[in-house]
Parts: C-alpha cells; structure tokens; sequence
C-alpha cells in the first residue's frame, strides 16, 4: 500500500531526527499546520511543498506528492503508456 504524502514526510522527518515544530519553522509554516500536512488533514499548497522538500532534501518527495494531483495522475498515465 503507498503511504500519503504526510505519512512520507513524517517518516524522512523522523529520519532525519527533526521534530515536528523544526520543520515547520524551517520551512515557514505554523506546527499546527505541519501537524496537519502529515495528517492528510489539510492539503499542501505547492510552495510549501518545495521548502519540505529542500530542507529535508528529498527530491523523491516531490514524486509522491505530484502523484496526489490532477497533472501528475496525469503524468503517471503517460508514463505507463509509454512503457507498455
């Protein structure tokens, strides 16, 4: 089962030896909102999304988050076309 986008954050987060209210005052959101991102409870706007991705230095984050919208179901099925 592929984890949400909140879940992979809170994991490389974790990995990273971070706490929450560290990545959000990197990155330039409030904890209550970081905390909601890793919920699912509240959707990640783009430009946050590039300051998580940055600061944990994940560019695979970006992947898994393009996933979760329109463009990049979009995306995922022309790739799948293209290796069929």
């Amino acid at each position: 089962m592929r984890q949400s986008i909140g879940e992979a954050i809170r994991r490389l987060r974790c990995c990273r030896g971070l706490e929450q209210w560290q990545l959000a005052y990197a990155v330039g959101v409030s904890p209550s909102m970081m905390s909601r991102y890793e919920r699912g409870r509240l959707r990640i706007p783009p430009d946050a999304m590039a300051n998580i991705i940055r600061y944990l230095k994940a560019p695979g984050l970006g992947e898994c988050y393009c996933w979760e919208c329109p463009v990049g179901l979009a995306m995922r099925e022309i790739r799948i076309r293209r290796a069929a």
